[in-house]
């Protein structure tokens, strides 16, 4: 059973309720948000995990839909400003569906997966899949 904390209209938010593995899932929308919008969106999604953190410990980002391309400077804002704060505050693992179309969105989005890794030497916690069912099956390894 799925619980949905945020709808955002470009990315919905829900609890796993079963597995206890919060998702993001992007869609086509995201194409069309501007820098405010994807980082709202980022602030949305840590302060959701801060205010659960007692129980949400595992992140599946699914990606495959997503389009908008993150700056340089964005990638920091999210490797020092959202994962740092959420890795130092529990979440334990993060698991990142890649897009699947747009190459550019791709490549975005791997560098913020070794930004992340750089900046809170979280290499071992963040992972870059092409599948979800592969994501959600390393998340729950123990």
């Amino acid at each position: 059973m799925n619980l949905t904390l945020k709808d955002l209209g470009y990315l919905l938010i829900y609890l796993d309720k079963q597995t206890n593995i919060l998702h993001l899932d992007w869609n086509e929308n995201s194409e069309n948000i501007d820098e405010e919008e994807y980082k709202h969106s980022a602030i949305v999604f840590r302060d959701l995990v801060l205010a659960h953190k007692n129980s949400i410990t595992l992140v599946l980002n699914n990606l495959q839909k997503f389009k908008y391309v993150i700056t340089s400077e964005q990638q920091n804002f999210i490797a020092e400003q959202i994962m740092g704060v959420l890795f130092a505050n529990g979440l334990e693992k993060m698991a990142l569906v890649l897009p699947e179309e747009s190459f550019f969105s791709q490549v975005s989005t791997e560098q913020v997966t070794d930004e992340i890794a750089n900046q809170n030497m979280a290499e071992s916690k963040v992972h870059n899949f092409t599948s979800t069912q592969d994501a959600e099956n390393w998340l729950l390894l123990k």
